[in-house]
């Protein structure tokens, strides 16, 4: 059992002292309580130290989902979105469900992940798009300002009217992106919620 331990506590190495503590604390204290005294005896019930970290750290992040988060800036906070969403897909994969219910689940998350992904590449390609053409127009306006004044102007004008637009939209789309994030976090806790409920209701009628 001490080995078990030793990997479960290694394996949590991303979580704060603290955490880590309380965490070793209940599966030390659950352990012995249950007289799983071998590594065996701790994998057949908890499943391997690995596993089991998965477990506990997609648990510690959800609890992190609906913390206040004004403290960090929007880049910080969209970083820790995605961290929990990934802790929490990990989580998922480590839960002991039905295999029908594991197809459906996960098919469900990853179509989400793909979506989002999919409209943040095509908002950063829009973007750019956008970007690359202000300047662009700009560049005609520039080279034809010696051949007609009038002209040149009214393509300096819309180029950079263009680019205007592409700096006062990009914080509304990083809002965007970052709210995106936040309801794929938020979804992902979710189906987590649901899967740990529905294993632990399978193991209470094992």
């Amino acid at each position: 059992m001490t080995n078990y331990l030793t990997e479960l506590q290694d394996s949590l190495s991303q979580l704060s002292e603290t955490d880590r503590n309380e965490a070793m604390d209940f599966y030390s204290e659950y352990l012995q309580d249950g007289k799983f005294d071998t590594y065996a005896q701790a994998v057949s019930k908890l499943g391997t130290p690995k596993q089991l970290a998965r477990k506990v750290l997609a648990d510690y992040s959800i609890r992190t989902i609906d913390e206040p988060t004004h403290k960090v800036d929007r880049q910080q906070e969209s970083r820790h979105q995605v961290r929990t969403i990934w802790l929490i897909t990990l989580g998922i994969l480590s839960t002991p469900v039905s295999v029908p219910l594991a197809i459906v689940g996960l098919a469900i998350l990853f179509a989400g992940l793909l979506a989002l992904t999919a409209i943040i590449l095509a908002i950063i390609v829009t973007l750019v798009a956008v970007f690359i053409s202000g300047l662009f127009v700009f560049g005609i306006g520039v080279g034809v300002l010696s051949m007609s004044t009038s002209t040149g102007m009214l393509y300096i004008g819309c180029g950079l009217a263009v680019i205007g637009g592409f700096i006062m939209i990009v914080p509304a789309v990083l809002w965007l992106v970052n709210k995106l994030i936040h309801a794929t976090m938020k979804f992902s806790g979710w189906l987590y919620g649901k899967f740990s409920r529905h294993s632990q209701t399978t193991e209470g009628r094992a």
